[in-house]
């Protein structure tokens, strides 16, 4: 174990100890040099570090920013299944490192050229947001722009016919992808009990997928909105094209910028994501301003539960936030209630919806929750997927 490997192997040590059976995988570094996984591993897995860059980034930012950044400028890369890869943080989840831990490994870091007086660049892919208030209307316009407006040829040909940017509900392995999408768009609007001649209002519509479901299938009246032009622009080509101009709208603009409420019903399939925790209080007062009294709101996103919080039955307007699990409310005046999660199921349909295409998330059910008139009493609630 020469090399880099050998300046290594006593951080990795020191993790194998604190984390028993934690390590499945082996290392591999720029030198060819490499730390074999533990016998008892199962499958083959080899983290690569190309380049000591990578380092570099993991210690400025120890969290998912650094090792992001060190994947999209190719300095780090899994040899083996890219998922099992990109879960490996959850098996590490419990551990806890010294001081002398951290400082074992801030020397080998040190002596293979990872600790810079500055940092390492920010990737030329990274979003150029610019200065200003994390989440303010500006930023956050930039940030969508960049993510979406590559074309909508890119994503339709990622995303296929239906161009739905989220899991699919299969009930079958040999559903296609399409019918998988149709059958969660439908999945959503019979959640949200959805009517016809009832008012939708669909919290970044994306490409307007859902705004025709709802209004060809459901006879409903829908607005959706989005910050991407080129997605509003296709949006509405598609409902020129479906003839039902009459009962939809799409609109280039944050959900904080609707102002023309109330909706019979709110929908927001993917987006809860780039809310910000620090927001979610903000999201979900919106929302609550946007719909009548008895109204439905169904939000879908991405979620992660976090040990020793388990689902409470208290009232919560929202579940967790996907970067901290447990988003805390005391809600006055309105109260939120939400059913069970069918976690299970949706975790394998949204394992198969990545498999069909490579832009597939992780999601979690939608799930409606009723506007009720009723003040509901102050009271903290952890909203914990499970």
């Amino acid at each position: 174990m020469p090399g880099v490997a050998e300046a290594v192997r006593p951080v990795v040590e020191r993790i194998d100890r604190r984390a028993p059976g934690a390590r499945d995988f082996g290392l591999r570094f720029w030198d060819g040099s490499e730390v074999p996984p533990p016998p008892t591993a199962d499958d083959e897995l080899t983290l690569v570090v190309r380049d000591p860059v990578a380092l570099a980034y993991a210690l400025r930012q120890p969290n998912e920013l650094g090792f992001g950044r060190a994947w999209v400028t190719g300095a780090l890369d899994v040899d083996g299944d890219l998922e099992r890869g990109l879960a490996l943080r959850d098996r590490f989840g419990g551990l806890r490192l010294s001081a002398a831990d951290r400082l074992a490994a801030l020397r080998a870091v040190a002596r293979l050229g990872g600790v810079r007086l500055r940092g390492p660049a920010v990737p030329a892919s990274e979003a150029p947001v610019g200065r200003g208030r994390r989440h303010s209307l500006d930023r956050d316009r930039v940030a969508v722009r960049h993510h979406y407006d590559v074309s909508n040829a890119f994503y339709r040909m990622v995303l296929g016919p239906t161009m739905v940017y989220s899991c699919a509900y299969f009930s079958s392995p040999d559903d296609t992808l399409e019918v998988a999408q149709t059958r969660k768009l439908e999945t959503i609007c019979r959640k949200l009990r959805l009517r016809a001649r009832d008012r939708l209002l669909d919290i970044g519509c994306g490409w307007g997928t859902l705004v025709l479901h709802a209004a060809r299938e459901h006879g409903a009246r829908a607005v959706g909105v989005t910050l991407s032009q080129p997605q509003a622009e296709l949006a509405r080509e598609r409902i020129r094209a479906a003839g039902l101009s009459d009962r939809c709208e799409i609109r280039v603009a944050d959900y904080r910028e609707v102002d023309d409420g109330p909706y019979d019903k709110v929908s927001s399939v993917g987006m809860y994501e780039h809310v910000g925790r620090a927001q979610l209080g903000e999201y979900a007062g919106r929302v609550t301003r946007l719909l009548r009294e008895g109204g439905l709101f169904l939000n879908h996103g991405i979620v992660r539960a976090r040990r020793g919080c388990g689902t409470s039955t208290a009232s919560s307007p929202a579940t967790s936030s996907p970067t901290a699990s447990c988003t805390r409310w005391a809600p006055s005046s309105t109260r939120w209630s939400r059913p069970a999660w069918r976690s299970a199921t949706t975790k394998r349909c949204a394992s198969t919806t990545r498999s069909r295409c490579a832009a597939g998330w992780p999601t979690w059910p939608p799930t409606a929750t009723r506007r009720s008139p009723r003040p509901a009493p102050s009271a903290s609630a952890c909203g914990a997927s499970t």
